[in-house]
């Protein structure tokens, strides 16, 4: 039995599969190319990949030109991308854990509006309410993040 895939409304909107049709019954059918491509498409989705970067790797494929090397460039930025966002989100659950920790300090009833919103300027800093959470990558030459290749992968 053929390995089983949920095809998904993005994949399908975004033109990435060509089936055929049965014209008994109207229904999708999909041959070792598109099963291929299927594959193809989770495995690259797994890696951090858009629909729309994925679509540019299967009309390089689709042209005869192998996209690896492109792959790989974009699979690099990626890498520190994540190891950024992973930075964030640990020096996030940091903040919640002083947070929590020093929840105590307002008292049985956990405090009043404004006293909770002193425990957070206390841990976060006076100006938590401009402040944003997700970090800014700007790209530099070949698209990998400026002052950022000292953490990204050696090759």
């Amino acid at each position: 039995m053929p390995p089983s895939f949920d095809l998904g409304q993005p994949v399908g909107r975004e033109g990435l599969l060509a089936p055929t049709r049965n014209p008994a019954n109207g229904y999708k059918l999909f041959g070792s190319l598109q099963l291929e491509h299927m594959r193809f498409i989770r495995q690259a989705q797994s890696f951090g990949f858009t629909l729309s970067e994925i679509r540019s790797l299967l009309a390089r494929m689709a042209a005869g030109k192998c996209p690896c090397a492109d792959m790989r460039s974009q699979l690099r930025v990626k890498i520190v991308e994540n190891r950024i966002r992973l930075r964030a989100l640990e020096e996030r659950g940091r903040l919640m854990e002083r947070a929590y920790a020093d929840w105590d300090q307002l008292g049985p009833g956990g405090g009043n509006l404004g006293d909770v919103c002193r425990l957070l300027e206390r841990i976060l800093g006076p100006s938590i309410a401009g402040s944003n959470p997700e970090p800014v990558v700007h790209a530099g030459a070949a698209g990998v993040p400026v002052g950022l290749m000292e953490s990204a992968p050696t090759q």
